[in-house]
């Protein structure tokens, strides 16, 4: 009669976070399961007579993830928690309307799922910009003021450098960015300038995001912007320029 036994291993390595929500080093997260099936041989039922124990079969599953990929589901666990929380979004329509008056560039406003959109033309090229202010008041969130902002930050200047239409992440060339806190209050700025050219004509790309803590309440400027004209690039700049000058901690 056989009888059958399994053995099985499994080691998880735990990775942990910074409080700037950076995952740190050259982690990765592994896990390993070995199964190994062995057959006890038959004992002999009758003198002179014995089974041989068949081959012993060992299966062995690994899976990775890279520091990236652990970084993402860092992310997406944090934006998770974030929108399923209770978190207000405040009208900012009147705040838009006082900025963009003042902008040479063509420009149309429409408020989506909370969010005041800005789509701006010049005659060479074109971009978009995002605003919201959220009350974090009822959120019962438990993050610090500095990795709020950074994690937002890089979250919506990830999907801001993204969008830019005809110029790639690896065409900007000059980057920057900053944040400072103040016990339960702070900023975080990141932005990007592009320079590319097809040899007929060159393209100007820009993108940046902007976020605000104060008064428990997080407010989001992001903007991304494309021409073959580089003064309509900084008439953009100067447009984000006024929708920083709205929302100082």
């Amino acid at each position: 009669m056989k009888k059958t036994f399994i053995a099985a291993v499994a080691a998880i390595l735990i990775v942990s976070m910074s409080s700037c929500g950076y995952i740190g080093g050259e982690q990765t997260q592994t896990e390993t399961t070995t199964t190994t099936e062995l057959t006890i041989p038959t004992m002999p039922t009758e003198q002179n007579t014995f089974t041989a124990p068949e081959l012993t079969t060992e299966t062995t599953t690994t899976t990775t993830k890279s520091e990236a990929e652990l970084k993402k589901l860092a992310m997406d666990t944090f934006l998770a928690e974030f929108y399923s929380s209770k978190i207000t979004l405040e009208d900012t329509s009147g705040l838009v309307k006082e900025v963009v008056k003042t902008s040479p560039l063509d420009h149309k406003e429409e408020s989506k799922s909370g969010k005041q959109i800005v789509t701006v033309k010049g005659k060479n090229g074109s971009g978009c910009i995002e605003l919201m202010r959220i009350d974090l008041t009822k959120s019962g969130l438990d993050y610090d003021v500095e990795y709020l902002l950074t994690t937002m930050g890089e979250h919506f200047f990830d999907k801001t450098i993204s969008a830019v239409k005809g110029v790639d992440k690896k065409d900007f060339n000059t980057s920057y960015k900053m944040s400072n806190i103040i016990v339960s209050k702070g900023k975080y700025q990141q932005y990007a300038s592009a320079q590319k050219t097809d040899g007929t004509a060159n393209q100007f790309g820009y993108a940046e995001s902007y976020a605000v803590v104060v008064d428990n309440k997080l407010t989001v400027v992001t903007g991304h912007f494309v021409s073959t004209d580089i003064n309509e690039r900084q008439n953009f700049c100067k447009l984000l320029d006024g929708f920083r000058g709205k929302v100082k901690i």
